[in-house]
């Protein structure tokens, strides 16, 4: 049976984005601008991948309410892994999504060269589709060229975060760019070596230690960085091995901090403390995916723009697959 993708939504430029989307992941497509169609065919043939109009909370409650009370908000054929919201503008004016079961992931209307980003979102949704989320040359395809680091000391950290921002640079991206890049990186590592550790009653090891201590990571609980660059994209994953994140968390966190007016994670939840403001006000997309109790990778995409201006304003989108 073909895999395949399915757009519901009215605006002929989100049909002709997850057109070209579907092509570039090897999957059928279907469109619809029906919502009641869409959720048939939801029903009938389980679209592997589906993209929904969610850009006005009226439209989101709408599919929400009508695939709620046909399939059930709960339903495998509503896996929050295989559901794209889509939405206009930055994303806190769409936090009302977060609330919702069904949501997992979105991506803003800045297609802009839709070819380019056609390209780029094809290889995430190939992956997503296929639940084969975790390397960073799996996401990017392997046309990226990827560089691996394995942390064997929390006292790497500056040093990788410095390579990284220096290697932005030799790329062409701007000195602000590039500084935004290692910012997010430096947090993202952080996160991995202070926050996602837990013991065996899921309590955070080293919630009371300082973020600037030098401590040994086990070889069976190190962290794998990864930086990648197709020629437009630029990738850096982080993976520890402990699965913490926990979705139901993060997400309602997301939603305190949204309705704050305030970007950044604020709380204790295992590995969930990266600053957001960073991706979502900075201009980079991210993905979480985590299966529970054995691994957590946070991968950062950012494109090499001609300004600083639309490297903030490049297309984005926030990603997650969960896996028990």
């Amino acid at each position: 049976m073909s895999k395949n993708l399915l757009v519901i939504s009215s605006r002929e430029e989100d049909r002709e984005f997850g057109e070209q989307v579907a092509h570039q992941a090897g999957l059928s497509f279907r469109s619809t601008a029906s919502v009641d169609e869409g959720v048939q065919i939801i029903d009938s043939d389980s679209p592997d991948m589906v993209f929904v109009d969610g850009c006005t909370e009226r439209n989101f409650i709408d599919f929400e309410s009508k695939a709620g009370d046909a399939l059930g908000l709960f339903s495998d054929k509503l896996n929050p892994n295989k559901i794209y919201f889509i939405y206009d503008g930055k994303f806190n004016s769409a936090s009302y999504m977060i609330k919702s079961p069904m949501f997992g992931n979105a991506f803003d209307r800045s297609y802009g060269e839709m070819s380019y980003t056609s390209k780029f979102f094809g290889k995430i949704i190939r992956s997503q589709a296929a639940s084969s989320v975790f390397g960073l040359q799996t996401m990017m395809g392997e046309d990226a060229k990827i560089q691996s680091i394995k942390f064997r000391r929390t006292g790497q950290k500056q040093e990788a975060v410095d390579a990284v921002r220096s290697l932005a640079v030799q790329l062409k991206f701007q000195n602000r760019a590039a500084s935004t890049i290692a910012n997010a990186v430096d947090e993202t590592i952080m996160n991995a070596m202070f926050d996602a550790p837990i013991d065996n009653i899921g309590k955070r090891i080293y919630s009371n230690t300082s973020r600037t201590a030098d401590m040994p990571l086990t070889e069976d609980k190190g962290i794998l960085l990864q930086v990648g660059y197709d020629g437009v994209y630029f990738g850096v994953s982080v993976q520890d091995q402990y699965g913490s994140l926990d979705k139901s968390s993060l997400f309602e966190h997301m939603s305190k901090s949204y309705a704050n007016e305030d970007y950044k994670i604020k709380f204790s939840t295992a590995s969930a403390g990266l600053g957001l403001a960073t991706l979502f006000a900075g201009g980079g997309s991210i993905h979480f995916a985590c299966e529970s109790g054995s691994r957590t990778e946070v991968t950062l995409f950012y494109r090499r723009t001609e300004s600083y201006r639309d490297f903030k304003n490049q297309f984005q989108f926030l990603g997650t697959q969960f896996f028990i």
